[in-house]
């Protein structure tokens, strides 16, 4: 009897002990990671230099734990993957926190005719790096697009490099058909007469100005800045077609894959046409496949003329940022633009070019202090498009003026591109407490033509001059503004760290950045741009689980070798991207 006793209380106690096992499995697996990485570099870009974790685990889309590979086995569950990331370096995906979807899509889908190569997803574009090279080029594409019976648009010419290229150069190519080219800034065309005929333009329709400056040439074939849209509206809506940009979103994404990106962001929103920009953006951004949100800053030179007062665009923008989603969201802010295309040698300077031509107004000086006081007095984010240093004196002025009426306006006022600015705007810009995006892939490409034509070498060697920038403790973050750079921001990194420029010479060396500050740049400083620090940019728990894995460290390889990195895989908000080789 006894022993049937036992036999008995030792099966409820091992059903018991099952029982509690099988518990404890269950509530384990109930708070354990669905991922842990470990076994390589892992920088979380936290701090003021870099650290460095043994693992992260993640869960639901955001980071759970950082610390070492013992502590982090504690997250592991039965269903946990361990990511061995086999001696590979893992950072914060990276952010590109302006560019410009709509444009990009359009210059994906037409010929590239740069003097730069491109990397696309159909393959690398062909150099075309002189005036001969690129006529030849336009010739051999016009007999395909003749036959084809469609429109030639070609984007990248780029005068110092190509020359000089007027609607004649193009007639001489062919009379009948219609051929754009579009300027390596995408803020110009050239038209042929069968291009004008085709877009319905003629001399009555180029004889148009704002406030005294011209902005188009009829005898060359030739519109820029605000012509574009005032005369040439017709080209880019057939440039911003449905199917066109239908076709680009798709080669878009990938080369966002493939440059590490998790997060970009549309620095002024729309540029085309709203509600066709939202639906295919979105359609595009809500895909399963896609690998990167996208954050939009509403457009205020797109807004400003349809709405006439900076008042009605800030009820405009205030209604539309209730409208995004979690994968394509708005930034409180507003996008002003000051002066032309440092591309286009149409930014403005305090001093003369060389040829003592001017640069050009994007918005109206007026309409910019309407829309900068306006959105100042409502406590929103200013983002400013600013390449000159002649337009950067109009732009502090705005400021001053906002400061006396509202000295303790909570807007933070970001600088897009700050192409070329002076030591004394530096130190306001210091002083002010502005922070500054800027594209330093313009030293890369413009020092050297520039410092030949244009600019002089004085002035070109001053380039983005971020050094400067970081000196006087200005927050700084990098962007592409893509295609004004490539999507990728280990170049960003590469250029702003070695400040080598494309005919191999360094100029300003005293220009350049820390790597650590590159870094960044494109990863904390970047979100930072956004306002979305507290989420992105770094590897800390409660952050998303966005992550680049990189095939070399690049604090442990020589500067030179930056932009040749491998980029292996993304992780966005938790889910695995390898990036093909192909």
């Amino acid at each position: 009897m006894k022993n049937k006793l036992l036999k008995v209380s030792m099966l409820v106690l091992i059903t018991s002990l099952v029982s509690c096992q099988q518990a404890d499995t269950t509530e384990n697996n109930a708070i354990a990671a669905d991922a842990i990485y470990f076994g390589g570099d892992i920088i979380t870009m936290e701090g003021d230099s870099a650290i460095y974790a043994e693992a992260v685990a993640i869960k639901h889309g955001k980071i759970i734990f950082i610390g070492d590979k013992v502590a982090a086995e504690k997250w592991k569950g039965d269903s946990t993957l361990m990511n061995d990331l086999k001696g590979n370096t893992m950072m914060p995906g990276f952010i590109d926190p302006h560019l410009h979807p709509s444009i990009a899509t359009s210059i994906l889908s037409v010929e590239i005719t740069s003097a730069m190569e491109w990397n696309t997803p159909n393959g690398k574009s062909i150099v075309v790096k002189d005036h001969k090279a690129f006529m030849g080029r336009i010739t051999e594409l016009a007999k395909d697009y003749q036959e084809k019976g469609s429109v030639l648009y070609a984007w990248g010419y780029f005068k110092p490099y190509h020359g000089v290229i007027t609607k004649d150069s193009l007639n001489k190519i062919s009379q009948t058909l219609p051929i754009v080219i579009w300027q390596r800034s995408c803020h110009e065309f050239i038209l042929n007469d069968a291009g004008l005929k085709y877009f319905n333009l003629s001399k009555d329709s180029f004889d148009t100005k704002d406030n005294s400056h011209t902005y188009s040439n009829w005898d060359e074939g030739h519109v820029w800045e605000a012509g574009v849209f005032k005369i040439t509206q017709r080209v880019v809506d057939s440039l911003g077609s449905v199917k066109r940009y239908k076709k680009g979103l798709e080669m878009m994404s990938k080369v966002f894959h493939k440059g590490g990106l998790t997060t970009v962001a549309e620095q002024g929103f729309p540029q085309i046409d709203l509600n066709m920009e939202w639906s295919l953006d979105s359609a595009e951004i809500h895909k399963n496949s896609t690998t990167f949100r996208f954050m939009l800053v509403p457009n205020a030179m797109y807004l400003y003329p349809k709405c006439n007062s900076g008042a009605k665009v800030l009820s405009f923008c205030d209604s539309l940022i209730k409208t995004g989603s979690s994968k394509m969201d708005y930034v409180k802010a507003v996008k002003i633009y000051v002066d032309g295309a440092i591309f286009s040698q149409l930014m403005i300077l305090s001093q003369p070019y060389q040829d003592c031509h001017h640069g050009n107004w994007m918005m109206d000086p007026k309409a910019q202090n309407d829309v900068f006081l306006t959105f100042w007095k409502a406590d929103w984010d200013i983002h400013i498009h600013v390449n000159g240093d002649g337009g950067l004196d109009t732009l502090l002025a705005i400021i001053d003026r906002a400061k006396l009426e509202k000295p303790d306006s909570k807007s933070k006022v970001f600088l897009e591109h700050y192409g070329y600015a002076r030591e004394d705007q530096h130190n306001k810009v210091s002083k002010y407490g502005l922070l500054v995006s800027n594209n330093p892939y313009y030293y890369y490409e413009l020092s050297a033509p520039y410092s030949k034509d244009g600019l002089g070498i004085e002035r070109a060697s001053k380039i983005s001059p971020v050094g400067s920038l970081v000196k006087r403790g200005v927050p700084l973050s990098f962007h592409s503004d893509y295609f004004m750079a490539p999507a990728e921001p280990l170049t960003l990194v590469w250029t702003a760290v070695n400040r080598v420029n494309s005919a191999s010479e360094t100029l300003a060396p005293e220009e350049k950045v820390s790597l650590w500050m590159a870094m960044k740049a494109v990863t904390i400083e970047a979100a930072r741009s956004i306002r979305k620090e507290g989420e992105l940019g770094s590897i800390k728990v409660g952050k998303k689980a966005d992550f680049v894995i990189l095939g070399q460290n690049p604090f442990k390889i020589a500067p030179l070798d930056i932009k040749d990195i491998p980029i292996l895989e993304t992780v966005f908000e938790g889910k695995s991207f390898p990036i093909s080789k192909k």
